[in-house]
């Protein structure tokens, strides 16, 4: 509904004021198309006058829609804009095969335009040809069946595949290569056939370095505490310099000393924490340092016979005669075993090698025999004492004048009575 002033659209897209009563100049179309074609290139000397479907008159058309015609003055040409050649695109055109003057849209032609002696004809590239209508440039692969690849060959053509593809036997269509099967050595353990193409894959305990299979690094998993080496089928833990493995966990190291006495481990940040090997004490020296001096098992009577002492630890030896019981003990060779064992000589001294103490709660005889004797003098001391007081109590009436015979001046009768000695009286 129009209020007392309306906005109109002038020739030149300006917008004027006019009351709604004022008649229109014209009227605003809204077209949509696919595609369109492009204003005519032609020099100032040539007017072109367009003329849409729906009846829009011109010359100031930028695009214009399909069905338009393009009269141009000086040339008495009418074009047409619609669809030509094998794409299928717009461009302007006549029913007359043929270029028209180069200066007006390139005569029309695809590639180049070419005037000689006033006769405009158009030409194409290499490996291309004229289409029907004189202008347009057409390939052998325009309309090609080829699936990939479509390469010109003179006014004929061939199709070609991707890598990884063959051509099928139509001559067109492309199929997958079996690469595996194609070529076995391809992957070095296992090859997975894909499209346009394949993988290579590793057995278990191998991984893909560089386009190959290697054996997975076991160190990776190992967790040595110093240092680890791949060896074929596994992996070897070294320790540093001053350490040793682990007997019982190889992937540990604990410090070592093959001498009587080594420099202590000690951390640089707390000079009162400082470690020594087993079978080794901490000793301070003169000047802050700090030894690890190795301990004499031999010395605490852990082994029942013969003991070997040895840094970090010791070793027990039985006799001739003797093999070992346990790490400790030996056990005397009976005649039947020595029988029995046959043309074989037994050992005459078996080392027991250990680097811990017997454990506590096994006593060797020798300890028990000492043991015996000391509780049997103990007791025969404590009796004779016992005796001694008895005979003090109990001694003879002479006895006890000759000791008392140098005090006569004075004299005191005393009689004492005694559980020990109740039948008799003495006179002091």
């Amino acid at each position: 509904r129009c209020g007392p002033r309306c906005v109109a659209v002038a020739q030149d897209l300006r917008w004027e004021e006019r009351r709604c009563e004022a008649p229109a100049d014209g009227f605003l179309c809204e077209f949509n198309y696919g595609d369109s074609c492009p204003k005519l290139r032609a020099p100032a000397a040539l007017g072109v006058t367009y003329a849409t479907p729906f009846g829009a008159r011109g010359s100031d058309f930028l695009v214009l829609p399909p069905g338009s015609t393009a009269h141009v003055q000086g040339l008495e040409l009418e074009l047409r804009c619609a669809e030509t050649g094998s794409g299928g695109r717009l461009r302007w055109g006549r029913e007359a095969p043929g270029a028209w003057a180069c200066e007006l849209d390139n005569g029309g032609c695809d590639a180049e335009c070419w005037d000689k002696d006033g006769q405009p004809r158009c030409l194409c590239q290499p490996e291309k040809w004229l289409g029907a209508d004189g202008r347009s440039c057409e390939s052998p692969c325009a309309g090609a069946p080829c699936e990939h690849l479509c390469v010109p060959d003179g006014t004929a053509f061939h199709c070609m595949c991707h890598a990884g593809y063959e051509l099928a036997a139509d001559g067109s269509s492309c199929q997958d290569v079996d690469d595996c099967a194609t070529n076995p050595g391809i992957c070095d353990q296992e090859c997975v056939n894909t499209e346009g193409g394949f993988k290579c894959r590793c057995h278990s305990g191998y991984e893909m370095v560089e386009e190959h299979c290697r054996p997975v690094p076991h160190c990776r998993k190992a967790h040595c505490a110093h240092v680890c080496e791949d060896v074929p089928g596994g992996y070897r833990c070294h320790c540093f310099s001053g350490y040793t493995v682990h007997p019982q966990h190889a992937t540990q190291c604990v410090l070592h000393c093959n001498r009587s006495e080594c420099l202590a481990e000690c951390d640089p940040h707390a000079e009162e924490s400082c470690e020594c090997p087993e079978g080794f004490v901490l000793d301070d020296r003169d000047g802050g340092l700090k030894f690890c001096v190795d301990i004499n098992e031999c010395d605490m009577n852990y082994c029942e016979q013969n003991c070997t002492n040895h840094p970090g630890g010791y070793a027990c030896h039985c006799h001739a005669g003797y093999v070992p019981l346990d790490q400790h003990r030996c056990k005397k060779v009976d005649d039947e075993e020595e029988t029995y064992s046959g043309d074989a000589e037994p050992s005459t001294e078996a080392p027991v090698p250990t680097r811990t103490p017997p454990k506590a709660g096994h006593l060797h005889p020798g300890v028990l025999v000492g043991i015996t004797v000391g509780i049997v003098s103990t007791v025969l001391v404590l009796l004779a004492l016992v005796c001694h007081l008895v005979k003090r109590h109990c001694s003879s009436p002479s006895s006890m004048d000759y000791k008392c015979s140098g005090s006569v001046e004075k004299e005191m009768g005393l009689h004492q009575v005694t559980p020990a000695c109740a039948s008799s009286s003495q006179k002091l």
